[in-house]
């Protein structure tokens, strides 16, 4: 009687042992699922293969939710595929991820910029700046804010930081000769423009049609 409990409680160890390996050997088989098909959404982002990464790597996060990368790897498709708002959503999520990567801020703050949220861009890009102060790209996206705000100054500023760390720059030194063609030199002041068309006079009409 006693041979056979231990018979029995040893067929019962080797069931949960059988199970637990079972059990391990499926989350395994998922993992290197999951990251064949990140590696396969890679190739696919880096050969410009857009719609082909995102898929791949939506592939990739199905099999394994935890897969950070595979979020990051899936906006950055979408940022390159011009689909702004879908690469915001998955980008904000991989920020709140690695908040000190400067390369996630900087590509945030480009699809911020890429859909006119200047102040989202700005913040997010000096951001990046405090976690890693020497990614080029970093300031060249900021100079393009800048410019998009009417501050020829301060875009000046940061294309030429970004190119202080890159010397061979080439997007920032045709951004650089452009700026240096900006006629304005101060940042439009919409109230005041507002101010003086509230004051205007018709008597002034054919002074100002002379100057």
């Amino acid at each position: 009687m006693i041979e056979l409990i231990l018979l029995i409680s040893l067929i019962l160890l080797i069931g949960a042992v059988g199970g637990l390996s079972g059990f391990a050997w499926h989350r395994q088989r998922k993992r290197f699922a999951a990251l064949a098909q990140y590696n396969q959404g890679v190739a696919y982002l880096e050969s410009g293969a857009y719609p082909q990464a995102i898929s791949a790597f939506q592939a990739a996060l199905q099999q394994q939710p935890t897969l950070s990368n595979a979020r990051y790897g899936m906006g950055l498709a979408y940022l390159k595929d011009r689909r702004f708002l879908d690469a915001i959503r998955l980008l904000e999520a991989a920020l709140r991820e690695k908040p000190d990567d400067a390369m996630v801020s900087c590509n945030l703050g480009w699809a911020y910029l890429s859909i006119g949220k200047l102040e989202d861009a700005k913040k997010v890009l000096e951001q990046g700046m405090r976690a890693n102060p020497n990614v080029k790209e970093l300031y060249f996206n900021l100079s393009r804010v800048f410019k998009e705000k009417g501050d020829r100054e301060q875009a000046t500023l940061y294309c030429r930081r970004a190119l202080e760390i890159d010397q061979q720059y080439t997007q920032a030194r045709a951004e650089l000769e452009e700026l240096a063609q900006i006629r304005y030199d101060a940042v439009l002041n919409l109230d005041v423009i507002r101010q003086a068309l509230t004051d205007f006079n018709a008597d002034d009409t054919e002074l100002m049609i002379r100057l």
